[in-house]
């Protein structure tokens, strides 16, 4: 669907990825210091996103990745407008 409208706009664009805020505000910031491990937004809700490594996923062991290949992890903490104590 995305494609399509890429596509229908004459958009000189290939997706490779679709992220939310939160993972793209970890990868960018990864990106220019390595160190950097976590990411949070807070806004009509909260969502986090961390760094971890392929070897500490079990899912994607038989994707093939090295095992220290770095992944970003995202996390839905909480819901839109909803008061909850976590």
């Amino acid at each position: 669907m995305f494609m399509d409208s890429l596509k229908r706009l004459q958009v000189p664009a290939v997706l490779t990825a679709l992220i939310n805020d939160t993972t793209g505000t970890l990868i960018a910031s990864n990106y220019v210091d390595p160190n950097t491990k976590i990411a949070v937004i807070f806004g009509t809700g909260c969502n986090a996103a961390y760094m971890e490594t392929a070897e500490n996923i079990p899912k994607m062991s038989e994707v093939g990745l090295p095992p220290k290949q770095g992944m970003a992890i995202n996390v839905g903490t909480l819901s839109d407008n909803e008061l909850t104590v976590v």
